[in-house]
């Protein structure tokens, strides 16, 4: 008891310092924050919330939506309940709002991580690494709904780990609950169904020699999920027709039409695949160097080889140590410059496949770490399956390289979890104090050189005049230059609808208008502009190129000549605009 009290202080105070880091980014001037965090579907979702406080049901500019994620959504529309005339105070809100949601993930990341660890310092370096990360802290105040998804992947993974820790039956009550909380996350962003359904398989698993009872857990965990799941997806199926998202497929259109006009083939998937190990590489830069570097120590020193290879030696050991790690760093030096460079030389292939068949079974089957590893694979094995169906889903179908640092964040959990067990291990396997000081010097080192040196924190709380990026001035923009009534057409959209609310804002990429993204399909956009009535197209060049490229006749020939929006840039591109010709 009295070691429990200090240990739950310390975690109040982690918890505490997580929420002041994202609060102090929240709530820097909102032209910082809105050039350093929020995409233009920051915009798209929050409008869709102000459209359910304003009792006219998920919808954009007038037309039913189900291109967003609904949880995060509804749980705004309260506050524009409460402050229906303002723009800037629902935007800090949310901000707020998903800033308690990351301190509360970082609190069931602890929790899990208390769970299968044994030393008291490894959840404080867990923390550290999630705290002080300036890409988790961006990621936490996107005014998106990756913090209240990544929540609910906790949830899913902590009410899973108590109902199958104890090596019980699942009951019948346990496995309802358990549905219900995989349709809750999956109502938080749909991607959840793939470590909803990971953990699914670990039951069937777990079942397998007792057919009835695996089929039975099955249904049990479909009746829950229906339950919380189940009265969106009608509401969705009902008024749209589909059964996915119409955001996820006009990502996809998009990219593809992209693919055709500038990368074609295995010069495409490079492209996705490096884009997409990038935005791993920087999210979770500190730790990977950690793991790359630490891994087969802690492999290695909880293991029997260590006394069998003294027998040929008294430096065999450390030689084989050094080897290893060696190794295990060349794999992530390689795999980071694929990344960066998209080029890997065939010599590290065959060096990375030749050190795998030495060290691989190694690692498998002759360490304490392998054997941690086994103990707890109801709950690596679903993470890492979860992480590689984000990756393949991602990198190989839907792509979006835009957004690949939010769409594989939750990949950052699967990461942490898998270097808590890791460092555990190596830490007990460490008999001399020095030397623990040694290990605990350099993750130190690593997680504030990596985190802080690079100066991307203290850019979060830094704000710079004029800052150039984000999409507000557009909004604002629009909301001073266009009378009443207008309507502007546009594919990025979200801040332009959100601000300008006197003009009708037409979304032109099909992520939250399906009949756009079918005209977009059959390329008949210059009829699909008539069909709207829309009187003003407004974009970057690459925007206009799009819709050029899905027109079945010129579409500039409909246009007026292009006028400069002067002095707003957002991501380096200018702001075009055109008046659609009678």
């Amino acid at each position: 008891m009295n070691g429990t009290i200090p240990r739950m202080r310390v975690i109040i105070s982690l918890l505490l310092l997580n929420l002041a880091f994202r609060l102090g980014a929240a709530l820097q001037p909102m032209e910082h924050v809105d050039s350093i965090a929020l995409p233009d579907d920051t915009y798209l979702c929050l409008s869709i919330s102000r459209s359910i406080a304003e009792g006219n049901g998920p919808s954009y500019s007038g037309e039913f939506t189900n291109g967003f994620q609904p949880l995060y959504v509804y749980l705004m529309a309260p506050v524009f309940l409460l402050v229906p005339d303002d723009d800037i105070i629902p935007i800090r809100a949310a901000l707020v709002m998903l800033s308690l949601f990351d301190t509360l993930t970082l609190l069931l990341l602890l929790q899990l991580v208390l769970a299968v660890t044994r030393s008291a310092i490894v959840p404080f370096i867990i923390a550290a690494a999630w705290i002080i990360n300036p890409l988790s802290i961006t990621t936490a105040i996107n005014g998106m709904e990756t913090s209240v998804a990544s929540f609910m992947l906790l949830l899913m993974l902590t009410v899973y780990h108590r109902f199958t820790a104890d090596g019980l039956p699942m009951t019948v009550r346990r496995t309802f609950v358990l549905g219900a909380v995989f349709g809750l996350s999956v109502f938080a962003r749909i991607d959840s169904v793939m470590l909803a359904g990971a953990l699914t398989l670990m039951l069937i698993w777990k079942y397998r020699k007792e057919p009835v009872s695996a089929f039975r857990t099955v249904l049990l965990l479909l009746a829950g999920a229906a339950v919380t799941y189940g009265p969106w997806f009608l509401y969705s199926w009902m008024n749209s027709g589909d059964l996915f998202p119409v955001s996820g497929k006009a990502i996809r259109f998009m990219e593809l039409d992209r693919a055709e006009n500038v990368l074609i083939g295995s010069t495409w998937y490079r492209h996705t695949v490096t884009s997409a190990l990038t935005a791993i590489f920087r999210n979770n830069s500190a730790m990977l160097i950690i793991i790359s570097v630490l891994i087969f120590p802690a492999a290695a020193l909880a293991s029997g080889a260590r006394e069998k290879l003294r027998v040929h030696g008294r430096m065999m050991f450390w030689t084989f140590l050094i080897a290893g790690t060696f190794y295990t760093v060349h794999v992530a030096v390689i795999l980071n410059s694929f990344a960066t460079f998209r080029v890997i030389q065939p010599f590290s292939i065959v060096t990375i496949l030749l050190g795998s068949l030495i060290y691989l079974p190694f690692f498998l089957h002759g360490s304490e770490l392998g054997s941690a590893m086994r103990r707890y694979s109801m709950l690596i094995m679903p993470l890492f399956l979860f992480a590689a169906g984000l990756f393949i889903g991602y990198a190989f179908y839907i792509f979006g390289v835009w957004f690949f640092p939010r769409y594989l964040f939750p990949v950052n959990i699967v990461i942490l979890f898998f270097a808590a067990i890791m460092l555990d291990v190596l830490l007990h396997s460490l008999n001399r104090v020095k030397f623990r000081r040694l290990v605990l010097a350099f993750i130190v080192l690593i997680i504030g050189g990596v985190n802080i040196g690079a100066n991307k924190l203290y850019a979060l709380y830094s704000p710079t005049p004029g800052a150039s990026n984000g999409y507000m001035k557009i909004g604002l923009w629009a909301k001073e230059q266009f009378p009443e009534g207008t309507v502007i057409g546009s594919c990025q959209s979200g801040a332009l609808g959100y601000f300008a609310r006197q003009c009708t804002v037409v979304n032109l990429d099909g992520v939250v208008n399906k009949r756009c993204f079918e005209a977009l399909k059959a390329g008949t956009i210059p009829s699909f502009l008539r069909s709207e009535r829309i009187e003003y197209v407004i974009g970057w060049p690459l925007n206009m190129a799009f819709l050029s490229r899905r027109s079945d006749a010129p579409l500039m020939s409909g246009l007026s000549p292009a006028r400069d929006i002067p002095d707003i840039v957002s991501w380096s591109s200018n702001w075009l605009y055109y008046e659609v010709l009678p």
